[in-house]
């Protein structure tokens, strides 16, 4: 990302305003920085989060490359937390795709993480996508709390490509149940048995 571009970003940088937005999602939102356009996470078309371990093998980055085509032929946007892994491969999908995605991210806007990621970033804004930022809370965990609530709340349902226990995915699905979300995942138990004390769905073509 060269520096004029970093001052581009830096430029059209906007926060959730009161008022701005449907009065249901004021609360979770207000103080949210984001780039992009809000319909991408805010709006008609419903949209699914993807997650799934940063680790990935060749097997579950193909899985996740076929749920993000799947979801694009629905029509759906789709969120993710622009980890490595999983999500970064769903984010290039979605972006070959000319889809559009949102993509929550803890750190500021201004310096986003992953560094590498930027361009990849660009791209989904280029496609008419949102990179967002939650508030910044006091201490890291509190940022990534908040941010799984904000992306369950604006979501339809949540996918889980693979997970690890005690993950961010197992984090978003906890989430995703208490907000009463449907969840999928792909390796149903009994053939994962992380999932088995969970209320999930298997994820179908």
């Amino acid at each position: 990302m060269t520096s004029q571009k970093i001052v581009k970003w830096r430029e059209n940088i906007r926060y959730v305003q009161r008022g701005e937005f449907d009065s249901r999602f004021e609360s979770r939102l207000i103080g949210t920085q984001y780039v992009g356009e809000s319909d991408a996470f805010m709006g008609p078309k419903s949209p699914v989060i993807i997650t799934g371990t940063t680790k990935a093998s060749i097997y579950e980055l193909k899985i996740a490359a076929d749920i993000a085509k799947n979801e694009f032929k629905k029509s759906k946007n789709i969120i993710t937390t622009g980890s490595h892994g999983v999500e970064e491969y769903v984010m290039k999908m979605v972006a070959h795709f000319q889809g559009q995605q949102a993509v929550f991210i803890v750190s500021p806007l201004r310096s986003p993480t992953p560094s590498e990621n930027i361009w990849l970033f660009e791209m989904i804004l280029k496609h008419k996508g949102a990179i967002i930022s939650t508030p910044n809370c006091e201490l890291p965990d509190e940022s990534i709390m908040l941010r799984n609530q904000i992306m369950v709340y604006l979501s339809d349902n949540l996918v889980i490509v693979s997970a690890k226990p005690n993950s961010g995915s197992i984090n978003i699905l906890e989430e995703s149940l208490k907000q009463k979300k449907p969840v999928y995942v792909v390796d149903y138990p009994p053939n994962d048995f992380l999932f088995a004390r969970y209320p999930v769905e298997e994820y179908k073509f």
